[in-house]
C-alpha cells in the first residue's frame, strides 16, 4: 500500500502528465492535485491503479479493491 503522491511521483519519472492521466482515467489537473496531497484517491482511481499496476493506494485495502472488481 502506498500513498497516491508516491505513486504519481514514481510514474511521472517516465511519463507526461497527459500519459499518466490517460492510463488511470483522470484529468491532468487531478494528477497535480493528487501529487500535492490535496485529495485522497477515489475508489474509481484506486481501482484503475490496481488494475494497471497491481498497486494498492491508501486508504484502500487489496481485499476491498478485489471485491469491487469482482462486483463488476
Amino acid at each position: 500500500m502506498i500513498l497516491i503522491q508516491d505513486y504519481i511521483s514514481s510514474k511521472l519519472e517516465t511519463r507526461t502528465y497527459q500519459q499518466l492521466a490517460d492510463e488511470v482515467h483522470i484529468s491532468p489537473p487531478m494528477i497535480t492535485n493528487y501529487k500535492k496531497g490535496h485529495y485522497n484517491p477515489s475508489i474509481k482511481t484506486a481501482l484503475s491503479v490496481f488494475e494497471l499496476d497491481n498497486v494498492t493506494l491508501h486508504p484502500y485495502s487489496e481485499e476491498s479493491l478485489q471485491y469491487e472488481l469482482e462486483k463488476r
